[in-house]
Formats: C-alpha cells, structure tokens, sequence
C-alpha cells in the first residue's frame, strides 16, 4: 500500500531518508531545523513505527523502479546486440554497455579494468 503518512513534515521526512539523505538533513528540510536539534529530531522520527514502515516502503518502490529500469535497458541493448542488420561499432557500444550495467567494467576494489578488444568478421 503506497499511502502517504498523513503528517506532511513526516512525508517529506519519510521521503528524503528513504531518498538516501541523512537523517539530520531530513529532519531539517521537514521542519526547517538545523543542527544538534535535527539529529536529535531524527532520529527520534526514525523510531516511529509508522515513519519507519513508510521509510521502509519508499525503499522498496525505489528498488522495483531501478530494477525494472536496468530490465528495460539491458532488454534494448540485448535487441540492438541480436540484430544482424546492426552495425559492428553499434554492437561493441551495446556490449560494454552491457559490462557496465553488470559492474564487469569494473574490478573487486572498484578500480578501472583494462579495455576488452572485440573483433568482429574476418581479421
């Protein structure tokens, strides 16, 4: 059930933690606030059952749209890969497109990996 929480300084609450944004900062855009004051108010408003299951929701649609999105995208890019009248640069670009949606791109540390050169036809 997606329904707001009917304190609007709780809903933009609820909707900048479940965001990513700290919790401080949160509290201090919902009740312009600032300081010692919005930590303390936050996380105060973190241990609110109804705050919490709806912060707990936002995070949850956020993650179905991101996943849904990257289906969507690898979904295109398998198309552009699979068509035989695509030309070969196309292809490659769909193919490390590919590698970076599934993080191939990167190593354990996170650091650059070296280029994968692909050959297409007969050289």
């Amino acid at each position: 059930m997606n329904t707001p929480l009917t304190n609007p300084q709780w809903e933009v609450f609820a909707q900048k933690v479940a965001q990513g944004h700290p919790i401080g900062a949160s509290y201090a855009l919902a009740y312009q606030t600032d300081g010692e004051a919005a930590q303390t108010g936050g996380s105060r408003l973190m241990r609110h059952p109804a705050i919490l299951a709806r912060v707990q929701m936002l995070q949850s649609e956020a993650g179905e749209h991101v996943a849904g999105s990257l289906r969507g995208a690898r979904q295109r890019l398998f198309q552009i890969w699979a068509n035989p009248e695509t030309p070969p640069a196309l292809v490659i670009r769909a193919i490390e497109a590919e590698a970076k949606l599934a993080g191939w791109d990167r190593g354990a540390s996170g650091e650059d990996l070296p280029n994968i050169v692909v050959r297409i036809g007969g050289e």
